[in-house]
């Protein structure tokens, strides 16, 4: 907070790459992952008193929440672009790369 006081956002461009690139995996998992499980227990997975009918509704939304996880991998990709224009250019590469 003390850096946003003075007007200095040199990690922003980091930790916006990082979390669209976290955002982008983390909800594809996750849904992902309640669909194998919903698959392994055959028929009985569809019913809802088995639960993953409730998750996937609730995790159905997050790969569109604050952006298409289309959109999120672009603009985690468009910083490594970026970086390697800068590297091409002899610049100094910021933390954490």
């Amino acid at each position: 907070m003390d850096e946003i006081e003075v007007d200095k956002f040199e990690g922003l461009d980091v930790l916006h790459h990082l979390l669209a690139g976290f955002k982008d995996r983390q909800s594809e998992e996750a849904l992902q992952g309640v669909d194998i499980c919903r698959r392994a227990t055959g028929g009985a997975g569809f019913l809802s008193n088995a639960g993953f009918t409730e998750l996937a509704d609730v995790g159905a939304p997050f790969p569109t929440f604050e952006g298409d996880n289309t959109v999120m991998v672009l603009q985690a990709s468009r910083y490594i672009f970026k970086l390697l224009r800068w590297s091409s250019e002899g610049r100094k590469l910021p933390f954490p790369f």
